[in-house]
């Protein structure tokens, strides 16, 4: 079937080769009826779109003393106590954009905190519609303190600029794990399990639309299967998040991608029934 211009050039740029282009109509799928979202081209706000700086913790009285000292040791690079721990993951229920982003940079949870430059917390804020959740940050993540920022990230970008969608405005971007493990190797299910409080709170804040698993890693924590990617692929989910159901859609991981280009144009498919889903959200 012809593709249009557009089309043609996500195909290319996602190196799936090149594609008959059909001229001169409009594209329903990429710019549908009444649909307003900026253009990809335009610049991004950093430093606001982003995770926000580091605050002090003084969020009213709810952020406790023991809390704070919990979170404060800068300088130690061991692991916090299950006590601790337990108080950790308890304030990060109720805790603001910026304070979850307090708790998690300062976070000893897990011995991943000693190796790691800077956690990834987040590229976007509350007010993104779509969410997409991936795995864990890798080399050039944990140098920057984005997600997504590498080869795979780089992919992923291009992605949803095909789709008209900016990242940090209408995508917001975060991870499973929010600290690189240790040449990247797979996510520990404790490593999961230490996380899980402050990624449960970002997607409550974040109050998405739309959410896109990325990679099985991301599946089995909000999905709950480890059924393969390939299996779960193709088909709308749905994830709980704060008490109400948010359509889900499950694709490759970026870096799956890069290694398996025969399955980039199933990926593409994918990320054109999440744009399908938000649209029919909105209708």
């Amino acid at each position: 079937m012809p593709l249009t211009k557009t089309q043609s050039e996500i195909w290319q740029a996602m190196d799936i080769g090149p594609q008959w282009i059909e001229r001169d109509k409009p594209d329903s799928l990429l710019l549908p009826p009444n649909e307003d979202l900026s253009a990809a081209t335009a610049p991004r706000k950093e430093s606001v779109d982003r995770a926000p700086e580091p605050t002090a913790l003084t969020r009213n009285p709810a952020v406790t003393a023991r809390a704070k000292s919990a979170v404060e040791r800068k300088d130690s690079p061991k692991a916090l106590s299950v006590q601790d721990n337990a108080i950790l993951q308890e304030e990060a229920k109720t805790a603001s954009w910026e304070e979850l982003f307090s708790l998690v940079s300062q976070c000893r949870a897990c011995p991943m905190a000693a190796t790691r430059k800077h956690c990834v917390f987040a590229d976007g804020k509350p007010g993104c519609p779509i969410v997409i959740v991936g795995e864990a940050p890798g080399r050039d993540e944990d140098l920057e303190g984005v997600p997504f920022v590498g080869k795979s990230g780089q992919l992923l970008t291009r992605i949803l600029e095909c789709l008209k969608w900016r990242r940090g405005v209408d995508v917001a971007i975060v991870n499973v794990l929010k600290c690189r493990p240790p040449d990247n190797r797979d996510p520990r299910p404790e490593e999961t399990a230490c996380c899980a409080a402050f990624l449960d709170r970002q997607l409550e804040l974040l109050n998405p639309e739309v959410l896109i698993l990325m990679g099985r890693f991301a599946i089995d924590r909000l999905l709950g299967t480890d059924a393969p990617v390939g299996r779960l692929r193709g088909t709308a989910h749905s994830v709980t998040v704060a008490d109400h159901k948010v359509p889900a859609v499950v694709t490759y991981h970026p870096s799956y991608l890069l290694r398996n280009p025969v399955d980039k144009e199933k990926s593409w498919q994918d990320f054109c029934l999440a744009k399908r889903l938000f649209v029919e959200g909105r209708s």
